[in-house]
């Protein structure tokens, strides 16, 4: 967990995916700001766009860093959930197999 942390702490730009889903807007509203120059595109490569961490904050009036940490904290424990019930279910199936 602490690398995570570290690793957003360092994060200073976002994907426009990233951006929607944290805001809970469309991605073509993302896009859309980004033509209207409301937030400004950084072109990393031919296919890949980036936003400022910083500028989304201003612009949206939201700390966004501390949703995305809510958001990775949300995601491990839906994972660990996952892996339980998938323990589970090879456990109730190895119990079928060997008890037949």
């Amino acid at each position: 967990m602490e690398k995570i942390k570290t690793r957003m702490k360092q994060r200073k730009n976002l994907r426009a995916k990233d951006i929607a889903d944290e805001l809970s807007i469309g991605l073509s509203t993302v896009w859309l700001y980004a033509k209207q120059r409301k937030i400004t595109p950084i072109k990393l490569g031919e296919r890949i766009t980036v936003f400022s961490i910083d500028e989304i904050n201003k612009v949206f009036g939201v700390d966004i860093s501390k949703l995305v940490e809510v958001e990775i904290k949300q995601r491990k424990q839906k994972s660990k959930k996952r892996q339980i019930k998938t323990d589970k279910e090879m456990q109730e199936e190895w119990i079928k197999k060997n008890s037949a």
